[in-house]
């Protein structure tokens, strides 16, 4: 080789070397401990390029302000809708990676820490996300009032931010968004740092706003309506209200293909710890929602742990923990679109039957879609999208490649074949000590849940395709819950059980028929109060095998005459090698 061509090779491998550091951007040294990193944040990911490129982030606390971040307005399924603060907007990466070194980012005001949006091979590790003041409060109930229905309740103070106006109390005192009232609320038990035992029954209806009495500077008087009062000694949590209380996930990931995320903790988000949505290969590795360390807070999300809309290819959780958050440990379902007209033979409008679905991309160009035609649930009549159009937030139009069917009508449903067909795995995950279902599938995918630690308010594994107030579908078609361990499940109270198929459709559907398949419950060890372990509705392949049972007498039971396993209008069922010991149960029920 010449001496001439040396230098350009050499010359091009500097170019390279120069250009790959340029696409790494080291903020080791450069960021002070405790200090406001919004503004160097922002610039950061706005200078860098749009492939294969890095930042990290020093070990340390580090603060951001809502103020001072991209504001832009989203439609975020199963939240609120709106003008949303940004601190990481990560738009249109082929390759980006931030990493931090047990990294906290202490959050104030109303934001959206991550947001992922049409980017493809995404890592995110070593980060905490946190608030100073979080989005809700929390005190222990003093005093009650069982003839004038009040309850004297004292609130935590340190560490939380609120304000007593006009009869009502506003939190936080955070820029931009207050919640003006207590809203949505639980109860809980301190000691064991969970629900209370039977919390699915509280009834406890508050007065119209501006009844509330403030008796010190920590304890105020709540007035209910109606209902009963809660025992002395059990806490109350109070989120805001239902339509401004779900403002954001702390990661929410759209139209991105290949994320990971591995050693992130999330102490408290203003929504969900994790959502995707139209969103492929997701790989979630030691991923923790749970309380900040060292603080009394009962709460860590405000909605479910993670939750996962109409996803696709490889979706991977291993090794999680989920705690304290005020929905489910995870949701995995598509969506169920309620037909209200058929304009011609290709062409149909349709609407979101939830609020907080609108706005949702159902669908584009390409997708193959189902219909399910009253009063049959069962997936067919399988079409192509050839134009999708949103009229509004709520309604939209959909043409097809292909003739819609003869006997298409108002009521019906249409279904997206190409998303919601993820792979699921679910392994090693500890689920405990939060508001409702350990996990919530409704998607024909192929589902695994194995080696996992479950404790639920609710039931701990909820299959259900569900055409009734959200309208997330669907069907199930093969699931494997195998080698968990399953503690104390149900103990909110209501009709439930650890493993429970019922699915939930309205009133124009044949309520009778199959609807789930290949379901198989083998090789767990259950460990209840209750006699309920399995509830099955409508079906088909149902295998119950080599399961430990454990009856305890740890809360009182709620539904001592019903069998263990309660199956109705179910088929090809195989129920056999389970081992009961503790205290006596009827063993098998088939109604």
């Amino acid at each position: 080789m010449n001496v001439r061509n040396l230098t350009l090779l050499m010359s091009a491998g500097l170019l390279l070397l120069a250009c790959q550091e340029r696409a790494v951007v080291d903020l080791r040294g450069k960021i002070k401990e405790g200090s406001d990193i919004t503004k160097v944040i922002r610039k950061t990911v706005a200078s860098l390029p749009k492939k294969d490129a890095k930042i990290i982030l020093p070990k340390g606390t580090f603060k951001l302000l809502s103020t001072e971040m991209l504001s832009k307005s989203l439609k975020i399924t199963n939240h609120d809708n709106g003008d949303r603060r940004i601190a990481f907007n990560l738009e249109g990466f082929d390759g980006i990676t931030v990493e931090g070194d047990s990294t906290t980012l202490l959050f104030e005001g109303a934001a959206m820490p991550f947001r992922v949006s049409k980017s493809n091979r995404v890592t995110i590790k070593g980060i905490n996300i946190d608030w100073e003041k979080p989005y809700f409060i929390q005190g222990e109930i003093i005093a009650t009032d069982t003839v004038n229905l009040t309850c004297d309740i004292r609130f935590s103070r340190k560490g939380y931010d609120f304000k007593y106006q006009d009869g009502d109390i506003l939190f936080p005192n955070q820029p931009e968004l207050n919640y003006k009232g207590l809203g949505q609320r639980l109860l809980w038990n301190m000691d064991r740092r969970s629900p209370a035992y039977k919390s699915s029954h509280f009834d406890f209806k508050f007065a119209d706003d501006g009844n509330i009495e403030k008796i010190s500077a920590d304890v105020y008087r709540l007035k209910a309506a109606k209902g009963r009062c809660p025992k002395v000694g059990l806490w109350m949590t109070f989120k805001g209200k239902n339509g401004v209380n779900r403002y954001a996930p702390a990661f929410h990931v759209i139209n991105t293909d290949q994320i990971r995320l591995e050693d992130v903790h999330v102490y408290h988000a203003l929504g969900m710890g994790f959502l995707a949505e139209k969103s492929s290969n997701i790989t979630l590795n030691r991923f923790k929602v749970m309380p900040s360390p060292g603080t009394n807070r009962l709460i860590s999300a405000t909605a479910d742990a993670t939750h996962y809309c109409n996803c696709k290819g490889d979706v991977l959780m291993q090794d999680c923990v989920f705690e304290n958050m005020l929905d489910d440990g995870t949701n995995v379902h598509g969506t169920y679109m309620y037909i209200d007209k058929v304009l011609d033979d290709h062409t149909l409008e349709a609407s979101f039957e939830h609020f907080q679905q609108e706005g949702f991309a159902f669908a584009e160009a390409g997708d193959k879609t189902w219909f399910e035609l009253t009063p049959d649930i069962t997936r067919g009549h399988e079409n192509v999208v050839h134009a999708y159009k949103p009229l509004n937030d709520k309604q939209v139009q959909i043409q097809f490649e292909n003739p819609l069917p003869k006997n298409l009508k108002k009521g019906d449903l249409v279904e997206n074949k190409t998303w919601n067909t993820a792979t699921f795995t679910m392994d090693g995950c500890i689920v405990r000590h939060h508001r409702a279902r350990n996990v919530v599938l409704k998607t024909p995918g192929v589902n695994v849940i194995k080696n996992c630690y479950f404790e639920s308010m609710m039931a701990s594994i909820l299959l259900r395709a569900e055409a009734f107030h959200w309208y997330e579908s669907g069907a199930n078609e093969n699931v494997t819950i195998k080698n968990n361990t399953f503690v104390n499940c149900t103990y909110g109270g209501g009709d439930q059980a650890v493993l429970y198929i019922s699915p939930k459709l309205n009133k124009s559907f044949d309520q009778n028929q199959i609807v789930d398949k290949d379901i198989h419950f083998v090789g767990n060890k259950i460990e209840s109060f209750d006699n309920r372990i399995v509830l099955a509705e409508h079906v088909d392949g149902l295998e119950i095998r080599d399961n430990v049972i454990t009856l305890n007498a740890d809360f009182p039971i709620f539904n001592p005459l019903v069998p263990l396993f309660d199956l109705v209008g179910c088929k090809a069922v195989t129920c056999e090698n389970n081992q009961v010991t503790g205290r006596k149960a009827e063993w098998l029920g088939q109604r």
